[in-house]
């Protein structure tokens, strides 16, 4: 089998399982959670209650309740005055009728040690807190989708019967008959409506737009085209009607439910709203997956060379694996003698990383020598024949995020290296105006353009962490800039038979100094929180700012600069905003003389910076030179043994 024909029918399946990824319908609504949540927190006492700043409640729709009813008399319950946008489940199926009808499509004969018990979710939208419909909200199971679209096909190739473009036309489809919008291209790409801007009884807003009735309080109105029971049981109907005909009878169930965030008022909502609303899918690459495999059949595309290469390997390698390839096994290398070989051309100094993240620990021989391929610039011998780094694998506890802990060190450094070219800090951006916005070009008149760098190469070295497991994310972009990570791998040994030299005391405590807020000579008064006094803090690297950052309510966190920050989601990107960016701005660029008056500190950092930085490149230079004549001598003296040993049998 070529490698195109197994790249082609790997891609399928992967496309496959990407397009019809889909969470259970407790596992979207959270509703088991938040259900759990609401009874602690009713119980609670009143000092809790008034600290609580948000609640998040699902509840389930049923008999005639007025919907405005039900969230009003929740927030007045919960002691909150608004609520953010609102989030319906409509009818539910369960994932094992879907399972089996998918196989029964395409011949598959279904082995199942145990069934699946879940219901996923057959519909879902949202409405602003006025019980208006938001435009393109609409979201219906790309399961319940795809066995519309299969059914009665025959055994077809799963992704030539589905695609990313037919699903939105027929969301399009669902959205004109639920909620009677009629737009043609113009008003598509328009953003000036608002929710009074309605086609009929079932109205549509562009998302949080809201009349302009003048109210008294914080608490929403609904308006008079807001959804309601009615309209949630007729759509319900009218799926039924439309898609149940291709899975089996009686297999939709009429559970409604809508979900929303409680906030004590519109300030805590603008700081808490945490609106991630992705809709039932959780397709990410399912468009860019048929794309390659798209590509690679017709030959579009030259696969050969770069990452595309790289794909087709990794793709191709289980299939391979009885072949013999060209590949650098270190676990059973051929010889000691290639082994010395191969990690003395990765281990030379000349591609190890030029900054270190502070520990008292070195990384471990194979930490090493895939940090030295993540970070090295060289591209001959080993470099060019194994290519760049695809992935570092290994199970809990065997020093990945320590390995990216190195490689985060030497990009800060790499980065301040492109960075200190330039004699302002103005002089590494570059404006550029707006190409949408009614401003002429831009969204505001106040700014008219957005910058970037202008040397792309300086964004290289921002390091994404990205995760399907959310909490592994945020922990490791928490864990960076605190001070105890640091200083507790930097603890000096004075007691015992283990007890570190006194020079090795020496150089720990002058590094742990560095990282030691209670050490910190500068100190910095910036805003704190609520954003209406300053604090005076410690200052290593935007300290303060890191703190209130990664603290809560009561207490900043004990954190030693913002080298890593949590965003992804709303809530963290508005923390951001809200601790991080808009306090800067109140403390820095209110006026041009504060910062004019900055650039004296500016260059002298710089040119510490650039003298240091010599410093290391000589001395990594120097090491370098030692070890290669060290491998020179090695090698030499492999020789001089062959040769006697060839003199040997001569004789």
């Amino acid at each position: 089998m070529s490698d195109k024909v197994i790249v082609s029918k790997v891609l399928d399946y992967w496309f496959a399982i990407e397009f019809l990824g889909q969470d259970s319908f407790d596992t979207i609504t959270d509703r088991l959670n938040l259900n759990r949540e609401l009874i602690k927190y009713t119980k609670s006492d009143a000092y809790d209650k008034n600290r609580r700043k948000q609640i998040s409640v699902y509840d389930e729709i049923t008999g005639e309740k007025d919907i405005y009813a039900i969230i009003s008399d929740q927030a007045k319950a919960c002691d909150m005055n608004t609520w953010g946008n609102l989030t319906f489940f409509i009818g539910k199926i369960k994932r094992q009728v879907c399972i089996e009808k998918l196989a029964s499509e395409f011949g598959v004969n279904l082995e199942q040690a145990e069934k699946n018990a879940e219901y996923i979710p057959i519909l879902s939208f949202q409405c602003n807190n006025e019980g208006v419909y938001i435009r393109h909200s609409l979201s219906l199971s790309t399961i319940v989708w795809a066995l519309s679209q299969v059914s009665g096909k025959g055994n077809i190739k799963i992704s030539d019967a589905l695609s990313e473009k037919k699903y939105f036309e027929a969301l399009e489809g669902l959205e004109k008959k639920f909620f009677n919008i009629y737009l043609d291209s113009e008003e598509k790409g328009s953003s000036s409506d608002t929710s009074e801007n309605v086609d009929s009884e079932d109205g549509a807003s562009d998302g949080n737009t809201y009349s302009n009735r003048e109210r008294k309080s914080d608490t929403p109105e609904f308006s008079e085209v807001a959804i309601n029971v009615a309209s949630l049981k007729r759509i319900f109907d009218e799926l039924t009607g439309e898609y149940q005909q291709y899975i089996a009878e009686n297999s939709f169930e009429a559970e409604t439910g809508v979900k929303y965030q409680l906030f004590k008022d519109s300030k805590a909502k603008n700081k808490y709203d945490d609106d991630n609303y992705m809709g039932l899918s959780h397709d990410f690459f399912s468009s860019d997956l048929k794309m390659v495999k798209e590509y690679i059949e017709k030959g579009t595309f030259d696969f050969s060379r770069d990452m595309l290469s790289d794909l087709i390997s990794y793709i191709c390698a289980p299939y391979e694996k009885m072949e013999e390839k060209k590949r650098h096994d270190f676990v059973k290398p051929r010889t000691e003698e290639e082994l010395f070989n191969e990690f003395s051309e990765i281990l030379n100094l000349r591609n190890a990383p030029i900054g270190k993240w502070p520990s008292r620990h070195m990384p471990a021989l194979m930490q090493q020598v895939a940090v030295n391929f993540a970070v090295s610039n060289e591209s001959r011998g080993i470099f060019e024949e194994s290519g760049k780094i695809f992935s570092v694998n290994g199970p809990p506890g065997t020093g990945k995020t320590t390995l990216l802990k190195e490689i985060i060190a030497n990009n800060i450094v790499e980065k301040a290296v492109l960075l200190s070219r330039y004699d302002k800090p103005d002089d590494a951006f570059a404006g550029v105006r707006f190409k949408h916005g009614e401003f002429k070009g831009a969204y505001s008149q106040y700014y008219p353009k957005w910058y970037r760098f202008k040397d792309e190469h300086i964004s290289d070295y921002g390091v994404l962490v990205t995760s399907c497991n959310n909490a592994a994310v945020e922990n490791i972009t928490t864990e960076l800039p605190l001070e105890s990570e640091i200083l507790d791998n930097l603890k000096v040994r004075m007691d015992g038979q283990n007890a570190d030299s006194i020079e090795l005391q020496n150089r720990l405590s002058e590094i742990r100094n560095l990282f030691s807020t209670d050490e910190a000579k500068e100190k910095i008064e910036i805003y704190t929180k609520d954003i209406k006094r300053h604090a005076e803090y410690p200052e290593i690297y935007f300290t303060g700012y890191a703190r209130n950052l990664l603290g809560n309510n009561e207490e900043p966190a004990k954190a030693w600069g913002l080298v890593a920050a949590p965003l992804g989601k709303k809530a963290n990107i508005s923390g951001f905003y809200y601790d991080v960016l808009n306090p800067i701005w109140q403390d820095f660029m209110m006026a041009n003389k504060s910062i004019e008056d900055r650039i004296p500190r500016y260059k002298k950092t710089r040119e510490m910076f650039c003298e240091q930085y010599k410093k290391v490149k000589r001395l990594q230079s120097i090491l370098a030179a030692f070890g290669e004549a060290v491998h020179e001598a090695h090698n030499a003296a492999i020789r001089c043994q062959k040769k006697e040993q060839e003199g040997r049998k001569s004789e």
